[in-house]
């Protein structure tokens, strides 16, 4: 709930495999089901749109949808404000 499992990934974020902010790595099965192209235009991240606006409440079709918005939005700012977000979840508790 409070997404602290997620603080191992640091380590890809490091090592550069993964950004802080991007689309959520998906399983090798679900890159079948994946109905967008987003996904695979810009690195993974730890958190972005569909970590702070609903995940696992939302369908897989919505977080082909924010990985597009993501791509469209792509900037700085964007980051930032996903981030800042993003804290707001964890101390919220409010990460399903």
């Amino acid at each position: 709930k409070s997404s602290l499992d997620e603080l191992p990934q640091l380590w890809n974020v490091l090592i550069g495999d993964m950004s802080l902010v991007g689309p959520r790595p998906m399983m090798p099965n679900q890159q079948a089901h994946y109905p967008g192209v987003a996904y695979y235009a810009v690195r993974p991240g730890i958190t972005g749109y569909w970590q702070t606006a609903g995940r696992n409440r939302t369908t897989f079709a919505a977080r082909a949808d924010y990985d597009a918005a993501y791509e469209q939005d792509l900037s700085l700012a964007t980051d930032l404000k996903l981030l800042a977000q993003t804290v707001g979840v964890v101390f919220n508790g409010t990460g399903y």
